[in-house]
């Protein structure tokens, strides 16, 4: 299938140890904006037991791009970055795209 056009899905999925005051309902109105789906789940055992795991879904690259070149984003994940005390350590992240079986 090398070489073949197919029209993929894109996740962004991420790890936190979060603290209470993680602003989930941001991140989200800001990933639908951008046209994709955005959920949180709470791993319940493996090596990251009791973390939260986001899930951010595109229908393809273009909505993941919208959503890293949205300014307000930039400027949310800069506010992140530059405090003292964070929301949420990042534990870790992938990005995973959908292939055609």
């Amino acid at each position: 299938m090398v070489g073949e056009s197919f029209l993929s899905h894109t996740r962004l999925v991420s790890r936190h140890a979060a603290r209470p005051r993680v602003a989930l309902a941001q991140v989200k109105r800001l990933v639908e904006r951008a046209g994709g789906t955005f959920r949180v789940h709470r791993q319940l055992f493996g090596p990251h037991a009791n973390t939260l795991v986001a899930v951010s879904e595109y229908k393809d690259w273009n909505g993941f791009a919208k959503l890293r070149s949205d300014s307000e984003f930039q400027q949310l994940v800069d506010r992140i970055r530059s405090s003292a005390n964070p929301a949420a350590d990042i534990v870790g992240g992938e990005l995973y795209e959908e292939l055609p079986v």
